[in-house]
């Protein structure tokens, strides 16, 4: 598996919902689905988010960089770690840059082994 088009298609025919629903939950049309399955089209950044967050798999499985499908459980604040709770009040005193810096830097981590939890992925709703 090397294509979104390819990755895309898998996790939305596992998922059991139509073109239609999967569209409107991503606030996109059928046809720009269809050309996201057909690999006509790719989606944008923002709308990779939205794509991985709706159907509940992380990024680097969704564009095809890793075969390992990370499964994403939605968090609340009032479970986070100490160093969770400090990481975000640290983010929060950032500017835009800083904000953007970090967290390249924190995406980066991700993909070495050395960094990595071996529990999945979790993202905060």
């Amino acid at each position: 598996m090397s294509k979104f088009s390819d990755r895309f298609n898998e996790i939305c025919n596992s998922s059991g919902k139509n073109d239609a629903e999967i569209g409107d939950a991503l606030g996109v049309s059928r046809q720009t689905i269809n050309a996201w399955r057909n690999g006509t089209r790719s989606p944008k950044q923002p709308t990779i988010v939205t794509i991985a967050q709706y159907f509940g798999v992380s990024i680097p499985y969704l564009m095809c960089r890793t075969d390992i499908r990370t499964e994403i459980k939605p968090i609340s604040a009032d479970t986070l770690a100490p160093d969770e709770t400090e990481l975000l009040g640290l983010y929060r005193q950032l500017n835009a840059k800083g904000k953007q810096n970090l967290l390249d830097n924190a995406r980066s981590a991700t993909y070495n082994p050395d960094y990595r939890e071996d529990t999945p992925s979790t993202a905060i709703s």
